[in-house]
């Protein structure tokens, strides 16, 4: 049974594929998004276009550039030096349209699902998905909390996206995935929902506190992201053009 319901699922990601509109995409820069009149860092300033608006694609692309979204940090504890790897977000300069212009902006930050509905901040995926997406169908439900796997929810979203709870003994997980995405996209996304900067925003908060430390960055080499720390882990991958968010923590 489990197996045919996954098998539904990914079919269904699948087909989704095909729906979804990217003609249409939402900025995500916390701080607003540059316009500019060429499609290089050396183009003149036209605006910025704030987090959460919609704009236009064009279909015409600029240069190709990368961008630091998070710097690389180093931690001395009683166990050793820990690092992190800086984040360069992989990206172009993209035509688009807004307020009436045409300009380039960064595509890094650019998403085809909006941040969040009426400007007000979700505090939990299901809560943005629902708001912005529309009602999920319960698609999987496993109640096993008499063994190790505990508890699975998962959810189907009417634009394919998906949503699982794993809830077992000591943690629980969380899983995300988008029928098209970047890794650009979903560093954004977790950022904006998990923090998962914070080992640079804390930096100072962990210097001195025994062996334990925060999640710290491991780029793979297919790209993917992996913040990894004493109790917890998030992973940021596409696989067939799917993006995967996964997050999950214990003690």
């Amino acid at each position: 049974m489990r197996f045919l319901l996954i098998c539904f699922l990914f079919t269904a990601i699948l087909s989704a594929q095909k729906r979804i509109d990217l003609s249409t995409q939402y900025v995500w820069a916390e701080s607003g998004l540059t316009m500019r009149a060429e499609g290089n860092a050396e183009g003149e300033k036209m605006m910025v276009i704030p987090f959460g608006a919609e704009v236009k694609m064009t279909g015409e692309c600029g240069e190709y550039l990368k961008v630091k979204a998070m710097d690389g940090v180093r931690y001395e504890t009683e166990n050793g030096t820990s690092i992190g790897e800086p984040y360069l977000m992989e990206g172009e300069y993209e035509r688009v349209e807004y307020g009436g212009k045409t300009g380039y902006v960064f595509n890094g930050y650019l998403f085809y699902c909006p941040p969040e509905d009426k400007g007000s901040r979700s505090e939990d995926f299901e809560t943005w998905m629902t708001s912005v997406i529309g009602l999920p169908d319960t698609i999987l439900f496993e109640d096993d909390t008499g063994k190790m796997m505990g508890s699975r929810h998962m959810y189907l979203f009417p634009n394919g996206m998906t949503l699982t709870y794993e809830e077992y003994e000591g943690g629980g997980s969380t899983t995300i995935t988008f029928p098209v995405g970047s890794i650009a996209n979903g560093f954004t996304v977790a950022n904006r929902f998990w923090n998962v900067d914070q080992a640079v925003k804390n930096k100072k908060d962990f210097n001195g506190q025994g062996g334990i430390i925060p999640e710290l960055l491991k780029i793979l080499d297919d790209g993917s992201l992996h913040f990894q720390g004493d109790m917890s882990e998030t992973k940021i991958m596409v696989a067939g053009g799917i993006l995967i968010i996964y997050s999950a923590g214990g003690c």
